[in-house]
């Protein structure tokens, strides 16, 4: 039976979603253990101690252990220690400069305004509806999100007063409250749905910043977190974004992602990794699910998020 998220945003998902994560950190962990890697995540403590960076990570670490986080950016980094530690080091830069940990806490409607600007914020769920699934068949979160030929960044700045840093806090705090769900560990397999997308949204340089804001961001402060990126309904314009998108990802990142058309390409590639039973009714699956980003509102978690 596959997880069904109410539209009233019930929890139903996310225990599942709690308990079978725990089957993907279980392999993080395992990779901390060898004898190598513990050396290199000791000199990176070492490090980290002398700068006086410890408490900033453990501040903004949340439940995720020391391991397994400075594993992911030692791994994005190939092993290479020096390396690593400046991604985490601007990282946590990044996240103190940005407020990162208050709005890991915050609302869907706070980060959008929503009380003072309700119009704005329901222009933007129309335009990027996305939602929490359920769970693969290796245990990961699967997050659906979809930015298709309704995207226009300029209405949303010109209809529903919001700019990109609105945009690009709502994608961070997107990210932030995924990973929270599951206590911070393990990784996330994304479902893009890109159908409908046209070329004159090419034309926009708003269009082209949020989606280069998106990719940016994802590799210089969620590293190692995406399991599997799948893009679907992809039109053959859709692969002029992604010229521009790509170079800012990492090789290890850039195969990680599918881009497929019809629904006979990316139907097979996402039977190997979910139940096809999980996606959304119009998608051909079972799941009944508002796209509501309130369903990741910490208050429905309280669990995974800080009392």
């Amino acid at each position: 039976m596959p997880d069904v998220a109410a539209s009233d945003g019930t929890t139903v998902a996310f225990g599942a979603l709690n308990l079978q994560s725990g089957m993907a950190a279980a392999a993080v962990s395992d990779s901390c253990s060898d004898p190598a890697t513990v050396q290199q995540l000791d000199e990176m403590k070492v490090v980290l101690k002398e700068e006086g960076l410890l408490d900033t990570l453990s501040k903004h670490q949340g439940k995720e252990s020391l391991a397994n986080l400075l594993a992911r950016f030692l791994r994005a980094r190939k092993g290479n220690v020096p390396a690593a530690v400046k991604l985490l080091r601007e990282d946590l830069k990044w996240r103190d400069d940005e407020d990162i940990l208050g709005l890991r806490y915050s609302s869907a409607s706070q980060v959008l305004r929503g009380q003072e600007n309700p119009a704005g914020k329901a222009l933007h769920d129309a335009q990027v509806p996305s939602g929490l699934l359920g769970h693969d068949k290796m245990g990961r979160p699967v997050m659906f999100i979809e930015v298709g030929g309704k995207f226009n960044a300029n209405k949303l700045e010109s209809e529903g007063e919001l700019v990109h840093s609105h945009l690009q806090r709502f994608q961070w705090w997107l990210s932030e409250r995924v990973f929270d769900t599951v206590g911070q560990e393990g990784q996330v397999l994304w479902i893009v749905d890109v159908s409908g997308w046209h070329l004159s949204q090419m034309s926009s340089k708003k269009n082209v910043k949020y989606m280069m804001a998106i990719a940016e961001v994802a590799s210089a402060h969620y590293p190692e977190r995406m399991a599997r990126t799948v893009i679907i309904n992809a039109p053959r314009v859709f692969s002029a974004a992604w010229r521009m998108v790509r170079p800012m990802l990492d090789i290890t990142t850039q195969n990680k992602i599918d881009i497929l058309s019809g629904q006979d390409k990316w139907l097979p590639k996402l039977a190997e990794h979910i139940d096809i039973a999980l996606l959304p009714e119009h998608l051909g699956g079972k799941t009944v699910l508002c796209f509501d980003p309130h369903s990741l509102d910490p208050q429905l978690f309280p669990k995974a998020s800080k009392p």
